[in-house]
């Protein structure tokens, strides 16, 4: 039997491979030794007899998984020199004792075969004989899909519709959260004036099949519902127009400053930031401009400046770790205290939730997509022929 499939972008395997890395923090002393502050001496792992003892620097409820995944895996200390920098970038610099072998490898390209190992002796033998992951896209994912080219993909939002009309199974998890945000630029008094003028009741029909308003700013994928509303600013248009009314009188020219809300390009979401940006245009006079970024990682870069007027994005929970999630806005501790903590400033709101999407032809079975962070456990995927 022999598999087939396209897998994710080479830019979100380094993001994920950044988060495992991440997840090793809560080792004793590794977030020192990592960033070159303590020698590799003070990391807290030691051998004892036939036994691995790690000290954990606070608990962690996802430990146990992060040493099943490749930032945890051992290797052989002579091969991995041999290999001169190489080492787990090629099929024949990698060595594999698990489900598959790694049969060939093409970095320009980006495509991956492997092939069942037939030396494998664990417990998760593969039950089809080989994948194979590529990032050919000459056409749609659903029409290659549809055209029995590839067995799965990873599909946006939009193409769901799509997907169904050509009768693909749909497997989602609601992990992504879309952030508004306000700059710095704008005083406390702007700010309150255009909070006080938001409702998701506004957009929410735009919306397509895969998106949501977002009541919170977790994901259903964290199963945290005890925040929905806590910190969510309360619509009140009456006020909102005598807050602008006011201060546009001490704004050069008495009108809103000129304001851009950059955003990384989706139709989705472009359809409903319209709506809100139309409704503060009309209530409050805000003639704002939508301008689409090039690349998710080139907008995040110029979040991290602090300097964008406004900016639409997501935030990806790549597990059900709530630690995890909020430790990529600074923040730790009770969920929906972090919440109200982060959406006290005024900066932040949050504006939709986003599914990750896997379409397959009716001739897979088995599959399974891991809820969080889209792994897919290929041993137990079959394929009818």
């Amino acid at each position: 039997m022999y598999q087939r499939c396209f897998t994710v972008n080479k830019s979100s395997c380094q993001f994920k491979k950044k988060i495992l890395v991440n997840r090793l923090f809560c080792i004793k002393g590794a977030k020192e030794v990592y960033g070159n502050n303590a020698d590799v001496s003070a990391l807290s792992v030691k051998a004892a007899g036939d036994s691995v003892v790690i000290t954990l620097e606070k608990d962690d409820p996802m430990f146990l998984e992060t040493l099943s995944t490749s930032v945890a895996m051992p290797c052989n200390r002579e091969y991995f020199y041999k290999t001169e920098g190489e080492y787990g970038q090629t099929a024949k610099t990698i060595l594999c004792n698990g489900s598959y072998d790694i049969y060939k490898w093409s970095k320009e390209k980006f495509a991956i075969r492997i092939y069942k190992n037939e030396n494998y002796k664990g417990a998760f033998e593969a039950e089809n004989g080989g994948v194979f992951f590529t990032l050919k896209n000459e056409k749609s994912l659903v029409s290659s899909l549809a055209d029995n080219d590839c067995d799965i993909a990873f599909i946006p939002s939009a193409d769901i519709k799509n997907a169904k009309e050509n009768e693909l199974n749909i497997a989602s998890c609601e992990n992504k959260c879309w952030m508004l945000t306000i700059g710095d630029e704008f005083d406390l008094r702007i700010k309150n004036a255009l909070l006080t003028a938001f409702s998701s009741e506004i957009y929410k029909d735009s919306l397509g099949e895969g998106f949501k308003s977002a009541k919170s700013i977790y994901p259903g994928v964290l199963n945290e519902t005890q925040a929905d509303g806590t910190g969510l600013p309360n619509y009140d248009i009456a006020s909102a127009k005598a807050q602008i009314s006011e201060i546009i009188k001490d704004l050069p020219d008495n009108k809103f400053p000129p304001s851009t809300l950059y955003f990384y390009e989706n139709d989705e979401i472009k359809s409903a930031a319209n709506d809100l940006l139309g409704h503060w245009q009309n209530n409050l006079s805000a003639f704002i401009n939508m301008q689409s970024s090039i690349s998710l990682s080139t907008l995040q870069q110029e979040l991290n400046k602090k300097d964008l007027q406004f900016a639409l994005f997501p935030i990806t929970a790549n597990n059900s770790s709530i630690d995890e999630y909020l430790a990529q806005f600074g923040l730790s501790g009770e969920p929906k205290k972090a919440q109200e903590t982060l959406l006290s400033k005024h900066n932040v709101l949050p504006f939709a939730f986003e599914s990750t999407n896997m379409a397959y032809t009716s001739a897979i079975t088995k599959i399974y997509m891991d809820n969080g962070n889209g792994y897919i456990d290929f041993a137990f995927v079959g394929k009818k022929i």
